[in-house]
């Protein structure tokens, strides 16, 4: 019996919140514990100094020192403990609000990511307030946040990529605890995703080049500090002269400005993402510890194929060597001191001490780096996409292949809608160049249809199920023609747009794409003798050319189109009625031409109607 998602977010959320309350219990009484011992050590070091007890002084430091630390490491243990069951408490109610429907206060809906002249992500909602990304990502990292763009933006990949991504997402989807603990080491959603950008680090993890012109002057270089100090030593004990270490510390600091032009990015970058090394590390130790099934060749063994992956040439672990990576790191923290770091970097030329340790894990582990930190990124994307097969158990995995129909659904609905409120609809598209001409009143559920069609075939191209009880489809180009608007900055009409996108539409279809459209109200911003002759003349067009998709309209004109070319061109429609005064939909699209309209009954409604 398959589990209630609701039910399991509840239970989990209350689990956690308990947790989270036991740790904080046990982290105050830490915060006191260490307090005590610092005031009881503290009191017994100055009873013992005032009475001249040497060693019972010294002892009274020492068992009060170990006693702190001891309770400073417990303590630490248990605040990350509750750092985790906090996360996992959100997550948990995150899922909550995604299944009620409340869930567009999410911090993180991609708007850096929206494009308007992409071919169909802004009409789709893909990107910002209220969208389909804000809804499912689960990713936290740059590259993971990155992924899921691309998954959700590019060209239909190829079949094989589709159905492996499938097996795997319902592989991942019953794997809650996993899922969530993984997105829960991710840490919080980022506020700046820029500072969190790895490509410094992995252009230098990648570099061949070498890091000092010359090999043997490098390794004179790392001895250098040793041998100015003996010097300067001598000058001091033996000759009594300080203003001899001068010249040395002097040449010092000449090779630290060398260094700083020539690396001085590299550690930069390194040091900058510590953090984040931190955070890969926690990711890949849990990809390695999953204990995906190896099994028949099938999505189990590509599961596991991908953790078994997480290897250097040598046998090391991905983890660990980024925890290598991350300790090395530790040593570049004096570079958030000024003042310390130009001191021992003149001193011992630090920077370039620890480049030549950084230099040794590049030639073991540089290569494997990106490869890493991809699959981490493409862990999460199918996290994402499994949260979603998780929640919606009845919808449907689609078949993603080249045979006809082009696209066909049975009870097809908008996944962002509430479930409680969305309606379900049959949709077939059985060949390149038919055209469904959409009519119906305004309000009635023509763009919606559209958006739901569109946002069905991004969701079944990257691997996820679709809100539908049935979903076939072909690998087709979306392209879109919906919210258009005037720019005022290019002086260009909502008219002129709309040609610009259709103009799209036809140059894709003229390539030899096969192109999948949806155009909404089409040619609203001109007169209708213009609108009527335009628009045949384009869908006429687009028919030609094998391009196949949905265009709603007011135009009844245009339904003659079906008349004219029966079988290229068929008419659906949404239709309202009347109760009590009241305009009710049912949204739900039948075959044939809307006979209504309901313009002046929605005048009347809001009070402007002819008696106002």
């Amino acid at each position: 019996m398959t589990p209630d998602p609701l039910r399991v977010y509840q239970d989990r959320k209350t689990a956690f919140a308990a947790q989270t309350a036991a740790a904080r219990k046990a982290s105050a009484f830490f915060s006191n514990a260490r307090l005590g011992v610092v005031l009881a050590a503290l009191a017994a070091f100055l009873w013992f100094v005032f009475h001249d007890s040497l060693i019972p002084t010294l002892l009274s430091a020492f068992l009060g020192a170990v006693a702190f630390i001891a309770l400073m490491v417990r303590h630490e243990k248990v605040l990350a403990r509750e750092r985790l069951s906090d996360r996992l408490t959100g997550l948990n109610e995150d899922g909550i609000k995604r299944m009620q429907g409340t869930w567009t206060r999410f911090s993180d809906d991609g708007r850096g990511f929206a494009d308007e002249s992409h071919p169909y992500a802004s009409d789709l909602d893909l990107f910002g307030p209220a969208s389909l990304f804000q809804w499912l990502n689960a990713a936290r990292t740059h590259y993971g946040r990155l992924r899921l763009h691309r998954l959700l933006t590019s060209p239909p990949r190829a079949l094989d990529r589709i159905a492996e991504d499938q097996g795997m997402v319902r592989q991942l989807a019953p794997e809650v605890d996993w899922r969530q603990r993984f997105q829960a080491a991710g840490g919080l959603p980022q506020a700046n995703q820029a500072k969190e950008d790895p490509d410094a680090l992995l252009l230098w993890a990648e570099a061949e080049t070498l890091l000092f012109p010359r090999p043997a002057l490098a390794g004179l270089l790392r001895f250098l500090p040793i041998l100015t100090i003996a010097f300067a030593l001598f000058s001091f004990f033996q000759l009594g002269s300080t203003a001899l270490m001068l010249p040395p510390l002097l040449l010092h600091r000449l090779i630290v400005s060398w260094n700083q032009r020539r690396n001085g990015r590299i550690l930069e970058a390194i040091s900058r993402q510590k953090r984040s090394l931190e955070t890969y590390l926690e990711l890949l130790a849990l990809i390695e510890t999953a204990g995906f099934a190896p099994g028949s060749p099938g999505p189990g063994a590509t599961l596991a194929s991908l953790a078994g992956s997480l290897r250097n040439p040598q046998g090391t672990l991905a983890s660990e060597a980024v925890r290598g990576l991350q300790r090395l790191a530790d040593h570049l923290e004096t570079r958030l001191n000024p003042i310390l770091h130009v001191l021992v970097n003149t001193l011992f030329l630090w920077d370039l001490q620890w480049l030549w340790v950084f230099r040794r894990w590049r030639r073991e582990n540089g290569a494997h780096l990106r490869s890493w930190l991809e699959t981490v990124a493409r862990l999460e994307t199918l996290s994402s996409l499994a949260m979603i097969a998780f929640e919606n158990p009845d919808w449907a995995f689609p078949e993603v292949s080249e045979s006809e129909p082009l696209a066909e659904a049975r009870m097809m609905a908008h996944p962002l809608i509430p479930k409680d409120v969305r309606v379900g609809n049959d949709a077939r598209l059985d060949k390149a160049g038919e055209v469904l001409i959409i009519t119906g009143s305004n309000m009635s559920g023509k763009s919606t249809m559209m958006r739901t069609v569109g946002i069905n075939l991004v969701l079944a191209y990257a691997g996820a199920p679709v809100c539908a009880q049935a979903f076939r489809c072909a690998p087709v180009q979306v392209h879109t023609s919906m919210r258009l608007k005037d720019d005022l900055e290019k002086r260009i009409s909502s008219f002129y747009a709309e040609l610009l996108r259709i103009k799209g539409i036809v140059e894709a279809a003229r390539g030899g794409k096969k192109v999948l459209f949806l155009v909404d109200e089409i040619f609203r911003g001109t007169n209708s003798k213009d609108r009527h002759e335009g628009a045949m003349a384009v869908l006429r067009q687009l028919h030609g050319l094998g391009a196949a998709g949905l265009v709603s309209t007011h135009d009844l004109e245009l339904a003659r189109l079906a008349e004219m070319e029966p079988g290229s061109f068929r008419n659906f429609h949404f239709q309202e009625s009347y109760q009590d005064g009241k305009i009710r939909f049912d949204y739900k699209m039948v075959a044939g031409v809307s006979r209504t309209t309901n313009a002046m009954h929605l005048l009347k409604m809001v009070g402007l109607g002819p008696d106002a």
